[in-house]
This record gives structure tokens, sequence and C-alpha cells, in this order.
């Protein structure tokens, strides 16, 4: 299973391949702009799901929830 600082990485890329800035993406979602740099490095440690969903909308994706095995991760 990915981290919340692994997908904080991970959204960090989207947004930069979306051309969009931070401070625009926090505004849409209803961030500060400080939430959304923590949460890009990993220190966003109170970063919730409907944040989450908020910010993939506004990047353009959708969560969805997928079988760990098909990452070959052991579910123990």
């Amino acid at each position: 299973m990915k981290t919340l600082s692994d997908l904080g990485v991970q959204f960090q890329t989207l947004r930069k391949q979306s051309g969009m800035t931070q401070q625009v993406v926090a505004q849409a979602v209803g961030l500060r702009q400080e939430a959304l740099s923590r949460f890009e490095r990993g220190r966003g440690n109170d970063f919730s799901l409907a944040k989450m969903l908020r910010l993939a909308q506004v990047l353009g994706y959708d969560l969805d929830i997928v079988s760990a095995q098909r990452y070959g991760c052991d579910s123990n």
C-alpha cells in the first residue's frame, strides 16, 4: 500500500504536469497553499480522504480502489 507521503509526491507530479500552481489548486480545493505544500512534501499527516478526492477532481483524476495483489503487495 502506498503511504500518505507517496500519495503527496504523486499528487505533486500530477499538479506539475497539469501546469497548475499550488496556489491555484489549493484555492480550488478549499485549502491553504501551505497545507497543500506540506501534503506534497509528505508532511500532511492530517490530510483527509475528502481533501484527496477534491484534489484529484481538481487535477482531472479520480481515486480508485484496486487489489493490493495487483501491485504485488502482501495483505498481511
